[in-house]
C-alpha cells in the first residue's frame, strides 16, 4: 500500500501479529486490531477522502477544531479578529469562509484587503482560487459571472463575479480607503497590517448589509494603533495551556489568565477575538516553527506562536483591568449606599474642562460614577493613534472647547448633579457635593484682565452670577485647589499620584476577590469611557502633550486629596459643595 503522508489521517503503525492471525497496529495512540480487508477498507476510506479534500477543498477539505470557535464567535458579532502565531492557519479560514459565502449567498459582496498588490495574489487571490467549486472553474464569462484567474498575476483586474451575482473585489491597503467607502459588503476579510484608519472606516461599509469583518493578524512587529483600538482592554473568556519548551507552564504570562496558559478567546464590547496558537495547525510546520523562533525573546514567541502582542511601552497602570469596571446599573445601586461624593475639575483654555464625580463608602472604596464630557454625547477624549511614536493616543472630538464661560460650567455641573433651574433660580435637589477639588495651577491663575480685578478661576466659581431679573443663575461653587503634585510625588510618600491610583487598584489576582479581604478600593462606572480609555492607553511616555492626560489628571488630584466617607456626626456646616 502506497500510503499519502497526512497530519491528520495517520498511518497505521505494524507493532505485531494477534493469535487470531490480525495484524496489531498503532494508531492514533491506541492498539487496535485489523486483519488485511480492514486494513484495506481502512486504506481505501483514508486516501479517498484526501484525494476529494485536494480536489474540491471548499467541500471535502479539512477543517481544522478551533475553526468552529471562530464561527461561533462570529455569529455572536460582526466583528471578529483572528490574532493568530505563524503558520496557524488564519488566512486559509477567512478565504474559506468568503469562498462559502459567495458560492451559497446570492449577490454576496466580499471585499479581501492585503498589505499589498504583491501579497494580496501570492496569498489572498491563490488562496482563494484554491477553495473555487470546480464547477466554476471552467465556467465561460457567458455562462453567468466573470472568472479569470492566472496564478502569476491573479484574478483579471483583482476582481471576479460568481454565476449567483455575488462580487468578489482584492484590494490593497497602499490604495486610497476613499475607493471603498460608500461601497457595501456582506464580508470583508483583512489581512495583516489593517490601519486604523481604514478599520474604522469599514465598519461603516457593512452596515446597510449587516456585513461581519474578520481581521486577520500575526503582531509580528508587536502592538500596532489598531491592535491597540481592538484589543487594548479585552476581556479573556478562556485560555489554552502554553507549549512547556516555549513557556514557562509554572508562570502568569497574561493577567487575566491562569498560570501557564494564554488568551484563546477574549471579547470587548462588540468585538469577539480568538487568538489561532500555532500549536493548533497540524498543517503549518510547527516543529520547523520551533526551531526558529523557539528561542526568541519571550515577547517574540508570544507574539509568533500564540498571536499575542504587548505594548513596547509599558502603560503606568498595569493592574487596571475589567474587575475595575462596573456596569452603570450595579454602580448606581452601590450609590444609594452610605457614601460621600467628590467632584473633581481639570481646566484647560483651549481644550474643554474635563470632569469625574466620586463617592466613597465606609471601607474606604472608590467610586468614579459620572465623567464629563462622556462618549455617548460628545465622543472620545481620546483616540488611538495611527503614529507609532505617540503612544497616548491623539485628540479626540471631545477635546475642543466649546465656548463655556464659568457660569455656563456652572449650570452644566449643577444639572449633571440633579439640580434644576426654573423660574425662581436653582433649586438645589441634586445630589451633595462634600467637596469639590481643581488643577491648582488652573484654578489659581488669575485674569489679566483690570476689569476683573485679577480674579482667578477659583474666584470666578465663588462668586455668585446673577441676571437682570435678580435670579442666580451661577451660584456660588467653592473649589479647592488640588496638591500640586508632580505624577511620582505626593504629599505622603509613595501613596499618591501615579503610585496612589496604583495601590487603589490593587489586589492579589491570583486569589478570588472578597469584599475587605481582597479587592481594589478603586471601581469605574462603564459609562466613563474615556477614563477606561485613559486608564488602559496612559503611559505618560508623550509627556504634558499626552492626549489622555487630563482624565489621569483628574483621577490623581482625586488621590492626592485623600477622600474620606464621612458620617452624619462629621458632615456639619461646611462650604464645599454650593450655598
Amino acid at each position: 500500500m502506497n500510503w499519502t503522508p497526512h497530519p491528520i489521517y495517520p498511518i497505521p503503525e505494524g507493532i505485531g501479529r494477534s493469535r487470531d492471525g490480525r495484524g496489531i497496529f498503532r494508531l492514533e495512540g491506541k492498539e487496535v486490531l485489523m486483519g488485511v480487508e480492514e486494513l484495506r477498507r481502512y486504506y481505501t476510506i483514508r486516501e479517498e477522502r484526501i484525494r476529494q479534500a485536494k480536489e474540491d477543498p471548499l467541500n471535502h477539505g479539512f477543517e481544522l477544531a478551533h475553526w468552529a470557535d471562530a464561527d461561533a464567535l462570529l455569529r455572536e458579532k460582526k466583528v471578529l479578529c483572528i490574532f493568530g502565531g505563524n503558520r496557524a492557519g488564519k488566512t486559509e479560514y477567512g478565504c474559506k469562509r468568503a469562498m462559502q459565502m459567495l458560492s451559497e449567498k446570492d449577490n454576496a459582496n466580499v471585499l479581501f484587503l492585503q498589505n499589498n498588490e504583491l501579497s494580496s495574489v501570492q496569498l489572498h487571490q491563490r488562496t482563494v482560487w484554491k477553495y473555487f467549486p470546480p464547477e466554476w472553474r471552467a465556467l465561460k464569462k457567458s455562462s453567468g459571472g466573470n472568472i479569470r484567474f492566472d496564478p502569476k498575476t491573479g484574478f483579471s483586474d483583482n476582481i471576479f463575479t460568481t454565476p449567483i451575482g455575488g462580487t468578489a473585489i482584492f484590494g490593497n491597503y497602499g490604495q486610497e480607503l476613499d475607493k471603498y467607502e460608500g461601497l457595501e459588503f456582506d464580508l470583508i476579510v483583512a489581512d495583516e497590517n489593517l490601519p486604523l484608519e481604514w478599520y474604522k472606516g469599514l465598519l461603516r461599509g457593512l452596515a446597510t448589509r449587516g456585513g461581519s469583518l474578520i481581521w486577520l493578524f500575526t503582531p509580528i512587529d508587536g502592538m500596532t494603533p489598531a491592535i491597540s483600538e481592538v484589543a487594548g482592554g479585552a476581556v479573556t473568556r478562556t485560555s489554552r495551556p502554553v507549549d512547556p519548551d516555549l513557556l514557562d507552564p509554572a508562570e502568569r504570562h497574561v493577567l487575566d489568565c491562569p498560570e501557564g496558559e494564554m488568551p484563546y478567546i477574549a471579547e470587548k464590547g462588540n468585538i469577539r477575538i480568538i487568538y489561532f496558537h500555532s500549536i493548533l495547525n497540524p498543517f503549518g510546520g510547527y516543529v520547523n516553527l520551533k526551531e526558529l523562533y523557539g528561542r526568541a525573546e519571550k515577547s517574540v514567541r508570544e507574539r509568533r506562536f500564540y498571536g499575542y502582542a504587548r505594548k513596547t511601552v509599558r502603560v503606568l497602570f498595569p493592574k487596571f483591568c475589567q474587575h475595575h469596571i462596573v456596569p452603570e446599573e450595579r454602580m448606581a445601586e452601590q450609590l444609594k449606599k452610605k457614601i460621600t461624593r467628590y467632584h473633581v475639575a481639570d481646566p484647560a483654555g483651549a481644550r474643554n474642562m474635563f470632569m469625574l464625580w466620586c463617592a466613597v463608602d465606609p471601607e474606604g472604596r472608590h467610586y468614579i460614577y459620572r465623567e464629563w464630557p462622556d462618549v455617548p454625547r460628545y465622543g472620545e477624549w481620546a483616540v488611538q493613534s495611527e503614529d507609532a511614536r505617540r503612544w497616548d493616543g491623539d485628540t479626540g472630538p471631545a477635546q475642543p472647547s466649546l465656548g463655556h464661560g464659568v457660569v455656563d460650567y456652572k449650570r452644566l455641573i449643577l444639572t449633571e448633579e440633579g439640580n434644576v433651574f426654573g423660574e425662581k433660580g436653582w433649586e438645589m435637589t441634586g445630589e451633595h457635593i462634600w467637596e469639590r477639588r481643581v488643577d491648582p495651577r488652573s484654578g489659581a491663575a488669575q485674569s489679566v484682565s483690570e476689569r476683573d480685578g485679577g480674579a482667578s478661576l477659583i474666584d470666578r466659581f465663588e462668586d455668585e452670577q446673577v441676571t437682570s431679573r435678580g435670579i442666580v443663575d451661577g451660584p456660588s461653587l467653592i473649589f479647592i485647589p488640588a496638591p500640586g503634585l508632580p505624577e511620582n510625588e505626593g504629599i505622603h510618600g509613595n501613596q499618591e499620584g501615579i503610585t496612589g491610583i496604583n495601590d487603589l487598584l490593587a489586589f492579589d489576582e491570583t486569589q478570588p476577590i472578597t469584599p475587605l479581604i481582597n479587592e481594589p478600593k478603586l471601581y469605574i462606572s462603564d459609562a466613563c469611557e474615556n477614563l477606561i480609555w485613559a486608564l488602559q492607553n496612559y503611559t505618560g511616555h508623550d509627556g504634558s502633550k499626552a492626549a489622555c492626560k487630563d482624565p489621569i489628571d483628574c483621577l490623581r488630584y482625586l488621590v492626592t486629596s485623600d477622600l474620606d466617607y464621612l458620617d452624619d456626626q462629621t458632615l456639619g456646616a461646611r462650604g464645599g459643595g454650593y450655598y
